[in-house]
Parts: structure tokens; C-alpha cells; sequence
């Protein structure tokens, strides 16, 4: 059912309240430091832009940061999001809805890159593939994973992140051993000061959008290859 005009602005009030209960609780919490993943030590990433500081942006482009390759490289992202945050970067990004210079507006499963790349990086966009779309279709982001995997270099890698509990579809190919990733990793927000920790499937399967704390609880880390190394 469409949400009526009520219904959307009661929603976008409720989520600013969140937002500033969230904000509260994170200035009167002590400093964060950072996170360990993969048994590598990551420093939160911190930013005003989209509340990043506040929810599962400070592990994910933290991640993303230490995977971006040396100059020479071909980064290829799906999802235009690391520069918002970092604007110097001028690798090409697929998106299918934001115009923005360097941005191509295709759907990821109509695009193919002019050549193989060494690195494909994606930040909370693979959830919406298929889910945000009418007509819905469930399978979608699963089958665009595979297509993202075809366009890497012999040793290429890639590197995606998403909350669990947005799209069923995604979570159960996870659940289910389908997708094309090489290795996957997990994390859990574990305080309403935004910390996480890494965890197990076990941990994470269950979590849900914005419960206990807005925004994701649980982070799935799908990687091609070792994207730190």
C-alpha cells in the first residue's frame, strides 16, 4: 500500500528524531577509536555527510578506504558514495538514480565496463538493487553480485557492504552459499554510541533495520579476493 502525504511526513519526523537522539548520545559517549575486522585494526571513519559518524557509514568507508588501491589502478563503485566523503577521487561510479559528474546512470545489470577492472567497490547500494524497484524483484541483487564479479581483472577484487534486514532476497542467497564472493565477513553495532564489533552469521542473521538503534545493526562484508592486502 502507497503511504499517503500523513503518513510520510509523520515518518520523515520520526526519523529526524532518531537522528538527533542518536547525535546526542554519540556526543556524550567517549571517543571511538576504531574496530578489528579480518584480524586488521581499522580506525572509524567520521563525517557529518548522511550521519555517517552515527551508523554503519563509520565501518564501511572505513573498510573502503584501506582497500582503495595505489594510483594505476582501475576502481570501478556501485553506488556513488566514497566521494561525498572524498571528492578528489575521480574513479568512474554506476548508479542508477544520482547525477552527479562521473556518475553513469545505468541499471547495474544493463552496464558493462569499457574494460576489466581491478577493483569494484560497493557501499550499501546492493540492498536497494531489485528490492527499491518496481516491480520488485527479489533475486535481482544476487544476480547483479555475479555480474559485478565478471568485471574484474584476472586478479582483481571486490569488496561490498550491506545491512542485513533490508532485502530478504539478498539475505537469504547470503544464508544460502549463492553468492559469488570468496570470503565473507560480518559486523554487529553493539552500543547507541555506533561501536561495532565482528561477529558470526549467527550473531547477524536476525538483526534488523533500525532496531535496537536506527540505521543498520548488522554489516555483511563480501569480498573478492583480499581487498586489504
Amino acid at each position: 500500500m502507497r503511504e499517503t502525504t500523513e503518513q510520510k511526513r509523520a515518518r520523515r519526523v520520526r526519523n529526524a528524531e532518531a537522528v538527533e537522539q542518536a547525535r546526542a548520545v554519540f556526543v556524550a559517549a567517549p571517543p571511538r577509536e576504531g574496530f578489528t575486522f579480518s584480524k586488521r585494526w581499522f580506525r572509524y571513519f567520521e563525517h557529518d555527510y548522511n550521519c555517517a559518524s552515527l551508523n554503519d557509514r563509520s565501518v564501511e568507508v572505513a573498510l573502503a578506504r584501506v582497500a582503495y588501491p595505489e594510483r594505476g589502478k582501475r576502481v570501478l563503485e556501485v553506488g556513488n558514495v566514497l566521494r561525498h566523503y572524498f571528492p578528489m577521487m575521480s574513479h568512474p561510479v554506476v548508479d542508477k538514480y544520482e547525477v552527479a559528474p562521473g556518475v553513469t546512470n545505468a541499471d547495474v545489470m544493463d552496464y558493462a565496463p569499457r574494460a576489466q577492472v581491478d577493483l569494484v567497490v560497493s557501499l550499501s547500494t546492493i540492498e536497494h538493487v531489485g528490492h527499491d524497484e518496481k516491480p520488485r524483484d527479489p533475486r535481482k541483487a544476487a544476480r547483479s553480485l555475479h555480474r559485478m564479479r565478471s568485471w574484474l581483472a584476472p586478479s582483481g577484487k571486490m569488496l561490498v557492504t550491506w545491512p542485513i534486514g533490508h532485502n530478504r532476497g539478498l539475505d537469504e542467497a547470503l544464508a544460502s552459499g549463492s553468492l559469488p564472493f570468496d570470503d565473507v565477513g560480518y559486523m554487529l553495532r553493539v552500543s547507541a554510541a555506533n561501536e561495532w564489533r565482528e561477529a558470526s552469521w549467527a550473531d547477524v542473521r536476525s538483526c534488523k533495520m533500525h532496531y535496537p538503534f536506527h540505521w543498520g545493526n548488522g554489516l555483511v562484508v563480501g569480498a573478492v579476493g583480499d581487498p586489504f592486502a
